[in-house]
C-alpha cells in the first residue's frame, strides 16, 4: 500500500516539496560534517597524548631497571633525557 508524504499539517506535499524537504536534510547533514571532522580530530590527538606518555613512562622504567642493575638489564639513556624528565 502506497502513501503520500504528509507535511507537518497533514496535508499531502506535491512534488517540489518533497524535493526541498529532502534537500534541507541533506544540507543540515553538510551543517554537521564540520563537527563530525572537528570530533574526531579531537579524539585522534588525545590518543596521541596518551601513546606518547606511556612511550616516556615506559623509557624511564626501562632505564632506572638499567641503573639498578648495572647494565645487565633494561636500556640504557640513550636519549640522553633521564635525568630531566624522569
Amino acid at each position: 500500500m502506497y502513501t503520500e508524504a504528509k507535511d507537518t499539517e497533514g496535508n499531502e506535499m506535491d512534488k517540489v516539496q518533497k524535493h526541498n524537504l529532502k534537500h534541507k536534510r541533506s544540507n543540515n547533514l553538510f551543517l554537521l560534517l564540520p563537527f563530525l571532522v572537528l570530533g574526531v580530530m579531537m579524539w585522534s590527538s588525545g590518543s596521541a597524548d596518551k601513546e606518547l606518555q606511556t612511550q616516556q613512562s615506559t623509557y624511564c622504567e626501562m632505564v632506572e631497571i638499567y641503573n639498578i642493575s648495572d647494565g645487565a638489564n633494561g636500556w640504557p639513556d640513550y636519549e640522553g633525557t633521564y635525568d630531566e624528565s624522569c
